[in-house]
């Protein structure tokens, strides 16, 4: 039922003609309820569009002597048409309702595709209805007809076709021959009647560009903890704190180990796998396919040399997947990706009459549905703060996320939703710098001139003295801010987690990859600095071992690099590379002219360049100065302000030092602007002493930036005449 005011919603106010769009900025809308008050009387009438409104406002509005303040105001309809300039555009969802000034009820419209308010000519309303059931017939024939598109549309423009040669020959390279993963699921008939098993491709006899889905997943907090040798065990020492910790250890994903490898390779019955993995297969039978990728399953997970060789693999084994299914709501394998789906109200029908356009029909009206930011990018995705799927989502081709309300879909050339066929625009367009690597699967396409012309202005990054070489060493660093906020279950997982992004960046980049740097770019890659965990607390240092100080994997917590926001340098290096070292297992030595992406057991760094101690700054270790205030300013050097950020605890690290008679000292490295007009930072890197203050190794200890008060380094070069030019060595 619908009160008259629902009946008569002035929809060509609501949602004016294209030809009128440019007088509303950011969103259209027409009068309700003449009050608020009003509103809640036709609610107690039975409308269930007033009643939704009002439940909503209650949840949207907690305080009740806000919401007595509305009784007396009229109420608004607005829709939100922000985006209607870009490409792609269909027409908007998000229904507002105001009162009062502000936002007091969110809803969203959508109509079946089959109706009139559907034709993308109209560009109207791209809502669209969603399935109650995600394991349903509808639901699988949306995610196959997304693939469908995506192999065979030309709207797809950055997206590999079926029977085509590639489009770019820098990614042609890491397609020609692909690999099919070592270990497969079998998942039998679509209609269920044979229980899944594991297969080794190579005796199956499958064809190299056998199509399988990959699942990306949590593990979640009872994760197996692998292991360094041949026993099989359980890290228990986590849970031992409590029975409640130790019963989650349940809970952990069904695995194979080489006991129990023969067994799967007869059959996994459905009965003993975790709902995630149940839905995993139930969702690759749906899409018509035959075989599925789980790591916890395909890998022999007792086996350190078989987990070592397969996540070598790993970027081969999502780039050349068919479809990545990621369980983005899933914080376990056990918590399954098709739940049911939990709706406020059910999905209200008004009449729709427009004059203008002389259409009447009807349209939906439902609860506003979480967007991308929160179901993947926000609180409501269990995937988005997990180490290894960085590189699961940025390699895939196609990614179908399925989260708690809807699916959405991700390729190189769109991000769609399932309620809304409006594509998704990338994070922080328009805010963020082109280099962003939020901009997600397409980046890589766009790495070079002779891969495509993607998001990234390449003819204006020349004019400003960026190569495309420069746009993705920009985007690596991104990439590790990203990254280093996101948890791994076991610490030394730091490099193998990310090889086989880094592998792919360095199809492009021919560069030697340095414990998580490039070696063309290590002197800016040595700026990072660690982001505050807390006003006044820093991260301590990683431990067990798994990187040298100058690595940014040698700290726990985010990261932060100025100097990929400050992308010009407008002086010389005053420092250069003298010996890279790098120490595997079995004390193996690699220079700086071999990548490798795995874990290592040392690392020695030797810089030659203009070197002084701290000593000349008394209070360069005092407490009270934060990263945000200076350690000395204009009036004290005569030239800028001195900002200090040291890697770890300062009081930890004070007592530590001066216990053992450590000194600081400082090494230029350049000057750096983020625009070609602003005044100069110049960055040195803080180094520590060894013992009784012994200069034969250092330790990065942080990073300093000094902010000049004028465009002119002579004064800086006055300054520095004096400083030692010393060769330092780093570990």
């Amino acid at each position: 039922m619908l009160c008259q005011t629902c009946k008569s919603i002035e929809f060509d106010q609501l949602l004016p003609p294209k030809e009128e769009l440019d007088d509303f900025p950011h969103a259209s809308g027409t009068q309700h309820h003449d009050s608020f008050a009003a509103l809640l009387a036709a609610a107690e009438s039975g409308c269930e569009l007033c009643e939704a409104i009002k439940n909503n406002t209650a949840v949207l509005i907690k305080q009740e002597a806000l919401r007595n303040r509305f009784k007396s105001e009229q109420v608004y309809l607005k829709m939100n048409i922000k985006g209607r300039h870009n490409a792609g555009y269909l027409g908007c969802s998000a229904m507002w309702v105001h009162c009062l000034g502000r936002v007091i009820a969110q809803l969203e419209i959508y109509v079946p595709e089959a109706s009139v308010l559907a034709d993308p000519g109209l560009s109207l309303i791209s809502g669209r209805p969603i399935s109650s059931n995600p394991a349903s017939n509808e639901s699988f024939a949306l995610a196959k007809a997304w693939i469908h598109s995506c192999l065979t549309s030309r709207d797809h423009k950055f997206c590999p076709k079926l029977n085509q040669p590639h489009m770019y020959p820098l990614l042609q390279k890491s397609l020609d021959e692909p690999r099919l993963p070592t270990r497969l699921i079998d998942v039998g008939p679509s209609d269920g009647s044979q229980e899944p098993k594991l297969i080794l491709s190579s005796a199956y006899g499958l064809s190299t560009n056998c199509e399988y889905v990959a699942l990306s997943h949590c593990w979640g907090q009872a994760q197996l903890y692998r292991i360094h040798n041949d026993d099989t065990r359980i890290d228990l020492e986590t849970w031992m704190e409590d029975q409640k910790k130790l019963a989650e250890i349940k809970r952990k994903p069904l695995t194979t180990t080489s006991e129990t490898l023969e067994q799967r390779l007869q059959q996994i019955p459905m009965s003993t796998l975790p709902k995630t993995f149940r839905d995993a297969i139930t969702f690759t039978r749906g899409l018509g396919l035959k075989y599925v990728w789980i790591d916890s399953l395909c890998i022999i997970q007792n086996s350190k040399s078989d987990w070592e060789e397969e996540a070598a693999r790993m970027a081969d084994i999502y780039k050349n997947s068919y479809v990545t299914i990621a369980a983005e709501s899933s914080r376990d394998s056990h918590e399954g990706m098709f739940s049911e789906r939990v709706i406020a109200f059910q999905p209200i029908e008004v009449p729709f009459n427009s004059k203008t356009r002389g259409i009447g029909d009807v349209l939906y009206i439902r609860q506003a549905l979480d967007d991308w930011e929160t179901c993947v990018n926000g609180t409501k995705s269990a995937l988005r703060s997990r180490g290894w799927v960085l590189q699961e989502s940025l390699l895939a081709p196609r990614t179908i996320r399925v989260s708690s309300q809807q699916m959405f879909w991700e390729c190189r050339s769109k991000s769609l939703a399932e309620g809304n066929m409006t594509p998704i625009l990338p994070e922080g367009k328009g805010r963020e710098k082109k280099w962003n690597w939020t901009r997600n699967k397409r980046f890589l396409a766009g790495a070079s001139n002779e891969l495509c012309d993607s998001e990234i202005d390449f003819e204006a990054m020349t004019d400003q003295n960026l190569t495309a070489r420069d746009v993705m060493y920009l985007q690596w660093s991104s990439i590790i801010r990203d990254y280093s906020h996101r948890k791994l279950s076991v610490s030394s997982d730091i490099f193998p987690a990310l090889e086989g992004l880094a592998r792919e960046f360095n199809n492009h980049l021919n560069d030697t990859y340095i414990t998580g740097l490039w070696k063309r770019d290590l002197l800016r890659g040595l700026l990072w600095r660690v982001e505050d965990s807390k006003p006044g607390e820093l991260p301590l240092e990683a431990t067990p071992y798994r990187a040298p100080s100058w690595s940014w994997a040698s700290t726990f917590g985010g990261i932060i690099s100025d100097s990929s926001e400050r992308v010009y340098r407008v002086g010389n290096y005053h420092v250069e590379i003298i010996n890279i070292q790098i120490y595997l297992e079995g004390d193996l030595a690699l220079g700086d002219e071999v990548s490798h992406y795995g874990g290592i057991t040392g690392g020695v760094l030797t810089l030659r360049g203009r070197w002084t101690s701290c000593s000349r700054w008394p209070r360069f270790e005092e407490g009270n100065y934060d990263n945000n205030s200076p350690l000395f300013r204009y009036s004290e050097e005569g030239f800028g302000n001195m900002f200090r950020y040291l890697d770890y605890s300062l009081e930890v690290q004070y007592e530590m030092r001066h216990k053992r008679g450590r000194t600081l000292s400082l090494l230029e490295i350049a000057p750096w602007v983020q625009d070609e007009r602003d005044f100069p930072v110049v960055y040195f890197l803080i180094l520590e002493s060894g013992d009784y203050g012994d200069e034969k190794v250092f330790k990065r200890a942080g990073v300093v930036m000094l902010h000049r008060e004028t465009a002119n380094l002579e004064d800086h070069e006055r300054w520095v005449r004096d400083w030692e030019i010393k060769e330092v060595t780093i570990v």
